[in-house]
């Protein structure tokens, strides 16, 4: 049992004692978070504007949010989601200074409106986030010191949601159109955050930074960072023209960083830009923020803290060995920036559709610097990281995201998909068709699944039912018997019907294996043919 196994049991373990021990406490609010119940349908987010004071020791963050939103019927309450103990301290709304009623859960406000009118809501918070236990997994405010003992400040909120330290409406399936972030910070340090600086200044002890986003952005890729950052400038010739790169280190890494990064990101770029289509943010530019937790797929301000190492903590999940030759940070988080952020889930049970693709990414990158062989390795080796227990599409509409398989079966049922397909020209389409139909948007996966099945001319509906809705893949049983292949298909949906192929020598053999026992004559003199292990299922040679 090699150490990196030990070591994801031990993760597993870590993560699963503290998803039980919250579980009571936020099946509730999970349910709360999840819904999308009338006072938040009614209305969708234009732009935050959002200005905050933070505190390079207290963790009491200070500010004020000012929400343009367009009613999407008449209605006389709106909800605003900001979980305690942050508190809004005052509303306003047309000019004048409302009531405002805390339930269990959020923030419910009067607000009279009328159908497709645009409007503004203003108001004051404050309070002090929850100190992250364990981020970016068990999240909330990162208050940490670099090497030199100097405040390094960030926040990490995926699974908790935005609403941990800002008011918005806390809800996947709807982004603002684009958002503006002012951080007035202690003036020996800088704020960084997503998107473009669009002002900065020193204020007496205090200096001041806003940032805006003009693209439609996730409430958790919206993340303050604190620090004593450099900055670190570069451009990338890509398919829309020059992109600004621009990495915020720690001063002191400036040096290792400087070049090391530049030779993990272009070629990420390049690779995903050939598969994927452009980068989907080239308006707010490309950004690596280097943070005192590993990561975070934080939309053109990406939170990097793998070390400027290769591998994943200088290890590699695939075991293959090919894990180690590129930094498994740069290229994963910024590969959501296709999936996860160009094209994000309207509710958090498809997460699938943020990690496993984004996990495949990792494959097609192995692939692009050593080759389909390697990048094949690379994939199969994750499947034993799988455990096979829950479907990867969770219940809906209650904030709750699928376990771990998520990632690592996602990624093989796409590189199965891709063997089917058996045209590498026209799954390069397929994935930048995808990222074209539905850039900047929210989806389902079902939209997915459909577009896709349309895109390949494939009616992949039982497929999809099969290797997302159900926890088991398909077991092939097959035998020899006088030049013969029999097989079958078990453990599968009744009427499900998969293309498996199988290999003699330099020859190759396709054949569609259901329920029923079937068979395939082999060449007089042929080799008798192994199967391809590319193909998802399990493969079961039975005697006879």
């Amino acid at each position: 049992m090699s150490y990196l196994f030990l070591k994801r049991i031990v993760l597993q373990v870590f993560v699963f004692t503290i998803a039980f021990n919250l579980v009571a406490q936020t099946r509730e609010s999970d349910a709360v978070l999840g819904a999308l119940d009338s006072h938040r349908s009614s209305w969708n987010a234009l732009f935050y504007n959002l200005k905050t004071r933070m505190s390079d020791s207290s963790g009491v963050i200070y500010g004020t949010q000012e929400i343009t939103f367009k009613a999407l019927e008449s209605f006389d309450s709106m909800r605003i989601d900001l979980q305690s103990p942050m508190h809004i301290n005052w509303v306003v709304f047309q000019d004048r200074r409302i009531p405002w009623v805390r339930t269990k859960f959020f923030f419910k406000i009067p607000v009279s409106t009328i159908k497709d009118s645009i409007y503004v809501i203003k108001m004051g918070f404050n309070g002090k986030p929850p100190q992250a236990k364990y981020p970016p997994w068990d999240g909330g405010l990162v208050k940490s010191q670099d090497a030199q003992g100097r405040p390094w400040v960030s926040i990490a909120c995926q699974g908790m949601a935005g609403s941990v330290w800002f008011p918005c409406k806390d809800h996947m399936s709807d982004e603002p159109d684009s958002m503006q972030l002012t951080l007035i910070i202690p003036k020996q340090l800088k704020g960084i955050s997503n998107g473009r600086l669009v002002h900065s200044e020193i204020n007496g002890d205090s200096a001041v930074y806003s940032w805006k986003v003009r693209s439609p952005i996730n409430n958790y890729n919206i993340i303050p960072n604190l620090g004593s950052y450099v900055q670190i400038k570069d451009t990338f010739l890509g398919k829309e023209g020059v992109l600004d790169l621009n990495y915020w280190v720690l001063d002191y890494d400036s040096i290792k960083a400087q070049n090391y990064l530049s030779t993990q990101v272009k070629p990420m770029l390049r690779c995903f830009e050939f598969w994927l289509g452009p980068y989907p943010f080239y308006k707010d530019g490309y950004k690596l923020i280097q943070t005192p937790y590993l990561g975070m797929e934080h939309q053109s301000g990406i939170a990097y803290g793998n070390n400027f190492n290769f591998g994943y903590l200088g290890e590699d999940l695939s075991e293959s060995g090919w894990g180690l030759y590129w930094d498994y940070i740069v290229v994963h988080e910024s590969g959501h920036e296709w999936f996860g952020n160009n094209i994000s889930v309207s509710d958090v049970a498809d997460n699938w559709i943020h990690e496993g693709f984004t996990c495949y990414l990792e494959n097609l990158f192995v692939e692009y610097l050593f080759g389909s062989s390697a990048g094949s390795q690379y994939v199969l080796g994750l499947r034993n990281n799988i455990n096979y227990k829950h479907s990867i599409i969770a219940p809906y509409h209650m904030n709750q995201s699928p376990d771990g398989d998520m990632y690592y079966k996602g990624a093989n049922i796409l590189h199965y998909l891709r063997q089917i397909v058996n045209s590498d020209s026209l799954w390069r389409l397929c994935l930048t068709h995808l990222n074209k139909k539905f850039k900047h948007q929210t989806v389902q996966s079902v939209q997915i699944e459909n577009e896709m099945s349309r895109f390949l001319n494939l009616d992949l509906s039982v497929f999809f039912n099969q290797y997302l809705r159900t926890a088991s893949v398909p077991v092939l049983e097959y035998y020899f018997k006088k030049q013969n292949l029999y097989y079958r298909l078990n453990q599968t949906l009744p009427d499900l019907i998969l293309p498996i192929r199988f290999f003699s020598g330099v020859e190759s053999y396709w054949v569609n294996a259901g329920n029923q026992w079937n068979r395939l004559k082999i060449k007089p003199g042929a080799h008798l043919p192994s199967p391809d292990p590319n193909c998802f299922v399990r493969f079961k040679k039975i005697k006879q």
